[in-house]
């Protein structure tokens, strides 16, 4: 095993790609005054008219149109999908929220359809180019997500009309002879993930919520629609977050909740969804998923399902979250994990983060637990035991789901008065990334999208060198393999080092560094390579490095290259197999 030297990444190959082979009319009671509580209180009929038929996966479904909110005395006709199980029922129904930009898919009713749940997704984003007229609401107006529009009114954001939308699709649901009024969830992501908030903490007919991503604390995030949201007058953004913020409705959600977010993801910052939790009365749980921006881990999507199965078909079986108590013993720094074994335990392990630095740019490494007397055990190695250290429970279950626990933090030389460092930084990333856990592969955020077991990481040794292998089927002939380890601080500084990659029948590769990163000043760069078929050995400097620019994904060979890797936090490795 190559030890250090003066490459940034080492020549242990990472990269193979292998081949395996009606109408009704409802009326629900505001809770309070808020507007986001006051959301269909229209005493107005649906008026649902019924499409054409749209087939997924030998799953047959209708298209829809049905009355949402009123603007200017205007009825909002939303677009919609619905389709459900084959059989007499009745059936749990999942009203499914898709994320900002995109749009009700067939794909993600035809999900939840082939799960045993009938689905209603509704369209909220409005005209697209690529999709036609029979597919998009149209709205009177173009409502901004968090603008104004020169108005101290929430109402004028397009998030009271897609709320409204949503309970409204609720209505929609119950209103069908195969449903069961009694057993209703809500699933949504990203932005849908922050209307499920919503949804289920102004809305008593929901029984099981799982938002993905969409947290809230807007108005003190990085991205754009942090950045417009803090350009509108106080007085505005204190009545958004009031009305739109996940927070101000923690108090009264209904049904039980499972959080499943990405450690670093943008629109759900980890100390907001933590905060968020901790707020919450009802019963709840977490499922995280390491180093990932709005991506989703294979098992988060299964613990997803199995946990509406518990709630909606099984009457709440799902497993407690894990705690975890930190320890100091014989010289080690160790976490202790309490874990509920009511169901089958597949492993149990602890994310483990250290440094300052803030929770979108960690590094969060994988530590196995062995189980003692009761309890689970991982021994945690420290860098500097003056600095903050952050460690996740994680228990895997034989079904292929995990359950996150409550992130821990600890400053281990202050709190046990005795714990050094265990672990000497190096250069070489490749010392830290043997376990392929560190890389993981970037997935979509609809469940349907993510759900990909074939698609994993795993250790091997392929033509004589020990590579971390992409398993796949023939369908998938492109990839997106992600690390942190650059931001892990037992990664000491880059400088100017080179970078080594060796690939393994990879057609092109784009390497861009600090990609999604969504930090101010955080700079994108892109270098590509073509290897070809068989093991290439490909070395890349910071000068064979370009600017990327994400708002026009494009380079600008105009700007300069990095001077050095000193601000190095995310590679991605983007490219393509060969034939």
């Amino acid at each position: 095993m190559a030890k250090r030297h003066n490459q940034l990444v080492r020549a242990r190959a990472f990269i193979l790609l292998a081949l395996a082979s009606t109408c009704a009319t409802h009326s629900i009671a505001p809770a309070d005054a808020r507007v986001g509580s006051d959301l269909a209180p229209y005493e107005l009929p649906l008026d649902v008219e019924w499409g054409e038929e749209v087939t997924h996966d030998g799953v047959s479904m209708r298209r829809l149109v049905y009355t949402g909110s009123l603007f200017n005395g205007i009825p909002q006709r939303v677009k919609a999908i619905y389709g459900e199980p084959e059989g007499d029922g009745p059936f749990p129904a999942i009203l499914q929220i898709h994320g900002g930009g995109q749009s009700a898919y067939p794909q993600n009713v035809s999900w939840f359809v082939e799960h045993g749940y009938a689905c209603l997704s509704f369209d909220w984003t409005g005209p697209r180019d690529e999709l036609t007229a029979d597919q998009v609401t149209e709205w009177s107006q173009d409502f901004g997500l968090v603008g104004a529009n020169g108005d101290l009114d929430p109402r004028e954001a397009k998030i009271y009309h897609a709320t409204t939308a949503a309970r409204r699709g609720i209505d929609v649901l119950i209103d069908q002879e195969k449903v069961d009024s009694d057993r209703i969830g809500v699933q949504g992501v990203s932005w849908g993930g922050l209307i499920t908030w919503i949804v289920n903490g102004t809305d008593h007919r929901v029984k099981a919520a799982v938002p993905v991503f969409g947290t809230g604390g807007i108005r003190d995030q990085w991205n754009n629609m942090g950045i417009g949201l803090r350009r509108q007058p106080i007085d505005w953004i204190d009545l958004w977050t009031e009305n739109f913020d996940p927070l101000s409705y923690a108090a009264t959600q209904h049904g039980a909740v499972l959080l499943v977010n990405a450690t670093n993801d943008f629109f759900g910052p980890l100390n907001t969804g933590e905060s968020l939790l901790g707020s919450l009365s009802v019963d709840h749980r977490r499922a995280y998923c390491p180093n990932r921006m709005h991506s989703l881990a294979p098992e988060s999507v299964v613990a997803g399902m199995e946990f509406f199965d518990s709630v909606l078909k099984r009457g709440n079986s799902f497993p407690a979250e894990p705690d975890l108590e930190f320890t100091y013993e014989d010289g080690k720094f160790h976490a202790v994990i309490t874990v509920d074994e009511s169901q089958p335990v597949d492993s149990v392990r602890v994310d483990f983060a250290r440094g300052f630095s803030l929770p979108l740019l960690r590094c969060w490494l994988p530590d196995d637990a062995v189980r003692a007397n009761g309890k689970w055990m991982a021994a945690l190695d420290v860098v500097d035991a003056t600095t903050p250290f952050y460690a996740i429970p994680q228990v895997s279950y034989k079904e292929g789901y995990t359950v996150s626990g409550e992130v821990r933090e600890t400053i281990p030389a202050v709190d046990f008065l005795g714990p050094v460092g265990t672990v000497t930084p190096s250069s070489t990333i490749s010392e830290w990334g043997e376990d392929p856990r560190a890389w993981y592969v970037h997935r979509g955020v609809d469940f349907f999208a993510a759900n990909s077991p074939s698609s994993k990481l795993v250790t091997a040794e392929v033509g004589g060198r020990e590579a971390i292998k992409y398993e796949t089927d023939e369908s998938f002939t492109s990839f997106n393999i992600c690390t942190r380890l650059p931001a892990d601080p037992a990664v000491a500084p880059g400088g100017d080092r080179c970078m080594e990659i060796w690939t393994h029948d990879v057609k092109s590769l784009r390497v861009r560094t600090n990609w999604f990163l969504r930090k101010p000043n955080a700079l994108e760069y892109e270098a590509t390579i073509t290897p070809g078929s068989g093991w290439k050995r490909s070395v890349l400097c910071p000068e064979n490095f370009e600017r990327f620019l994400e708002e026009s994904n494009t380079v600008d060979r105009s700007l300069p290259s990095p001077e050095n890797w000193n601000e190095l936090h995310h590679i991605a490795l983007i490219g393509d197999r060969t034939e």
